[in-house]
């Protein structure tokens, strides 16, 4: 019997299914969002903190872990339709902290989120993904984006 320590192998853990679902910034303001099981807790501080050290406990065994759903993924009902409306301050100083964590942290990946944010769709948002997660916080790794979000973008063509 072998480990995969010992062949060096890296796994990356699709977040989605189950694998690692602590890894997210859901901050569950609302109780009945749906999305609150994902999440360590409503604090964006407190969310980071956890986020981070999870990170570092997955990379340090040889797991690129994956930061999901960034950002604004608060609610299920109508998540494939609806447009989170964040403004600038509310989208630093809340929902941000805790993906700020996971690039500090040396997150290998993250996920785009299902939903909206300002009316365009979260993997498509250039501000988001390019000036936000890869300027701002300078994430030098990969972004990958769920399956039903491939289907949304291959309907909009």
């Amino acid at each position: 019997m072998f480990s995969l320590r010992q062949w060096r192998v890296n796994i990356l853990v699709w977040t989605s299914h189950g694998y690692s679902n602590w890894y997210t910034g859901a901050l569950g303001k609302i109780p009945s969002g749906g999305r609150n099981w994902e999440g360590f807790a409503a604090d964006p501080y407190l969310t980071g903190i956890a986020m981070s050290n999870a990170i570092k406990g997955m990379q340090d065994a040889g797991v690129q872990a994956c930061a999901k759903h960034f950002i604004g993924n608060e609610q299920e009902r109508n998540r494939e339709t609806m447009s989170s409306n964040i403004d600038d301050r509310t989208l630093h100083e809340l929902y941000l902290w805790p993906f700020a964590d996971s690039v500090k942290a040396g997150v290998a990946s993250f996920m785009c989120s299902y939903n909206k944010v300002n009316g365009t769709w979260a993997c498509e948002n250039d501000k988001l993904m390019n000036g936000i997660l890869k300027g701002e916080l300078n994430h030098q790794g990969y972004i990958v984006s769920v399956a039903g979000e491939l289907i949304l973008v291959q309907s909009n063509c």
